[in-house]
């Protein structure tokens, strides 16, 4: 029974072109058989025909495959290619978005160079005219020495962060007028800020003494607050001690 079953599914895998010229192949050797046997030549050269006509439309049945088969194969290869075409395509696109990526980055740090390079000649540009205004200003206190020459040059020292010149010219400015409070707070700011502590408490007790002389209890109590935290500071631990005091200036 499993082997009928075979025998009929191994037919079904036959085109049907093939099992009639298979048949017709069978009938002429049986036709040609025949016709010896009555001596008739029409019996046998019918399946004769038959057997030829079908083998021919097989053949082209088989050529019309092979050329499908080929042209599929053809087909395939190209989708293959173009496959490989496209691969290398997407590997091209990522290799110049790299490169686009990389010289996006390159530009950005060449503006950021440049930007830093203008800032700094900005600031090359504002520390050339501070000390164009100093060098006048330090001529013209020479020549002058007024209280108001020497106030203003001290002030562009302690601008350019020269507190110990800024120092000498207030003290200069103070022995022109000993009831200056601003300068001698603006001194104890500077000598602050050098960690001269006892003398910037001096400098702020002799300017609170002198702004509450005249009334101005504003500033007073401003120049004695500052003393008060400069000297907690020096009577503090010496961590606390240790930390940078900041004290604010005292002209606006």
């Amino acid at each position: 029974m499993s082997q009928q079953t075979n025998q009929s599914s191994d037919l079904q895998n036959y085109h049907w072109l093939d099992l009639v010229e298979i048949i017709s192949v069978i009938g002429s050797v049986g036709g040609s058989l025949l016709g010896l046997v009555l001596q008739q030549t029409a019996l046998s050269s019918i399946p004769l025909s038959i057997c030829v006509a079908v083998n021919l439309c097989n053949r082209n049945r088989l050529l019309k495959i092979q050329n499908t088969q080929q042209a599929i194969a053809s087909l395939t290869a190209q989708i293959q290619e173009n496959h490989i075409n496209l691969d290398h395509a997407f590997n091209q696109i990522a290799t110049v978005e790299q490169s686009i990526a990389n010289l996006d980055i390159s530009t950005q740090k060449i503006q950021e160079r440049d930007e830093n390079i203008e800032q700094q000649l900005q600031q090359l540009t504002e520390l050339v005219k501070k000390l164009e205004k100093v060098q006048f200003l330090n001529q013209t206190a020479v020549v002058s020495n007024s209280a108001e020459s020497l106030r203003e040059l001290a002030s562009q020292c302690q601008s350019l962060g020269d507190f110990s010149k800024a120092i000498e010219l207030y003290t200069e400015v103070i022995k022109h007028n000993r009831k200056d409070a601003k300068t001698y707070q603006q001194r104890g700011i500077l000598r602050s800020q050098l960690k001269d502590k006892q003398r910037a408490i001096q400098d702020f007790r002799m300017a609170a003494k002198l702004y509450f002389e005249r009334g101005d209890l504003e500033n007073y109590q401003h120049a004695k607050d500052l003393s008060n935290k400069l000297y907690d500071l020096d009577d503090s631990t010496q961590d606390i001690a240790s930390e940078p005091v900041v004290l604010g200036n005292s002209f606006s």
